[in-house]
């Protein structure tokens, strides 16, 4: 059973794509999660649910902006806390039309959650696919975009 690291990078090694063309690797997350200092949190933290931006997300943004980003580990470990919510959630009651749960990240903020026609969006982003289940019943569920950090 993986941790939620080592499943990130075995996707790093076979460069695996979504029906739409999406590819899923998570470089940029795994070198950021390291910069910030939060290896730990995502190693031995448990149970939580992760909404895991892949290399696809990071690159929508400007490259200066991004690098600045990188660089800046105080930065990074907001932006990664704004993608983590402590709590074990099963996937089937986090999007739905009749009792949807209010969810906080690390930083305190309430996520939106929403089902829709073209998919299940969290804070104004649409979720790729399945989420899923690693090491003590973390889970994560990639996103192509960066949560807004308010």
């Amino acid at each position: 059973e993986l941790n939620t690291l080592d499943f990130l990078a075995g996707f790093n090694r076979y460069k695996v794509a979504t029906d739409d063309g999406h590819v899923l690797t998570f470089n940029t997350l795994l070198a950021a999660i390291d910069t910030a200092g939060l290896r730990d949190l995502f190693a031995n933290s448990d149970p939580y649910f992760f909404f895991a931006p892949t290399d696809e997300a990071f690159a929508t943004l400007p490259k200066p902006q991004r690098d600045a980003l990188l660089n800046d580990p105080q930065a990074l470990s907001t932006l990664l806390k704004a993608h983590f919510i402590a709590g074990y959630y099963p996937f089937g009651n986090l999007f739905s039309a009749s009792a949807t749960p209010e969810l906080t990240n690390l930083l305190g903020h309430t996520f939106t959650m929403m089902e829709a026609d073209s998919g299940n969006i969290v804070n104004g982003v649409a979720v790729m696919g399945i989420n899923y289940t690693v090491r003590n019943g973390n889970r994560v569920q990639f996103i192509d975009k960066l949560l807004p950090v308010k």
